[in-house]
């Protein structure tokens, strides 16, 4: 009886110092008078300027018209579909033109690669092709002049950062407003299997989102069952069901395989929460392949 009672005794002492290790959480208010207060402070910061907003990508404007902190937005496709091309894009814009503080993490592409696509698409003109074979006689003002403009962006690249924990650790230091990550499937974590790691890491994603006030791109494959019946009528991310759900927005590239069409890219926007505008557009490779420009009634826009 007395082992029992010491032993009792043991386990109401670890307790106590669990909790002096481990204070209790601070929660934000969850009263209704508490939000109510916050969402009026929210609309006072637009007001007076103090919360600004990031304007959203010409190309896709109609259907995210900001960037609004804590928000996903995930970008899916099929192999060569165009993700890349597409998030380099986005990276020009909030980095090189809205000069918001940008930190991406390429889990498929080297740092110089990531770089050279940036160049590419500031150029408009000099295919990536070109830099990674060190082709560029008669490019070399124009590669200049990128590199020069770019020098100056509030950009980071990390090619070498495959946890979500040295993310966070980063996203603290940098503090950016924006968050790429391309892409997800790559992400290492201590689930087994794609699923698991799917999972945690998409559930990561939302924590570092909300906690941080970021906005984060996600660059995800999709379900090879998805890949091979084409099918655009649900949202098929490959792995765990949670990036789809935890997502504020999904835009999905399908690209045209055949050579009369192969210039040709199909964007739908599966799920907007955020903004409510879901739908589909029609957007090509421009002639140099260095940027997805919209076609409406004939006429690209940028």
């Amino acid at each position: 009886m007395d082992d029992e009672w010491d032993e009792y005794a043991d386990l109401i002492a670890k307790e106590k110092n669990q909790d002096k290790e481990n204070p209790p959480r601070a929660y934000n208010d969850p009263s209704m008078s508490g939000i109510a207060l916050e969402l009026r402070g929210w609309w006072s910061g637009i007001k007076d300027g103090s919360i600004k907003f990031i304007h959203g990508l010409p190309l896709l404007r109609e259907f995210v018209p900001a960037y609004i902190p804590g928000h996903v937005i995930v970008i899916s496709g099929y192999t060569s579909a165009g993700k890349s091309q597409l998030l380099s894009q986005l990276i020009a814009w909030t980095a090189g033109v809205q000069e918001a503080s940008t930190l991406v993490f390429s889990l498929e592409d080297s740092r110089l690669e990531k770089n050279i696509s940036l160049i590419s698409c500031v150029t408009e003109t000099v295919h990536r092709k070109r830099m990674l074979l060190g082709d560029i006689d008669g490019y070399q003002d124009e590669i200049d002049r990128a590199i020069e403009h770019m020098s100056f962006w509030p950009l980071k690249i990390y090619d070498d950062v495959y946890r979500i924990s040295e993310m966070e650790k980063l996203i603290i230091e940098h503090k950016p407003k924006i968050v790429v990550l391309d892409y997800i499937q790559n992400v290492t974590s201590n689930g087994q299997g794609i699923y698991e790691r799917m999972s945690e890491a998409a559930l990561f994603v939302f924590m570092l989102a909300q906690k941080y006030g970021v906005t984060f791109f996600v660059a995800s494959q999709i379900d090879n069952q998805a890949a091979r019946e084409e099918s655009n009528a649900f949202i098929s991310l490959k792995g765990a069901g949670e990036l789809a759900a935890i997502a504020h927005t999904v835009i999905h590239l399908k690209k045209g395989r055949d050579n009369d069409n192969r210039h040709e890219v199909q964007i739908y926007i599966k799920k907007n929460k955020a903004f409510g505008s879901c739908g589909e557009m029609k957007a090509e490779f421009n002639e140099h392949w260095t940027k997805i420009i919209g076609v409406n009634n004939g006429k690209c826009n940028p």
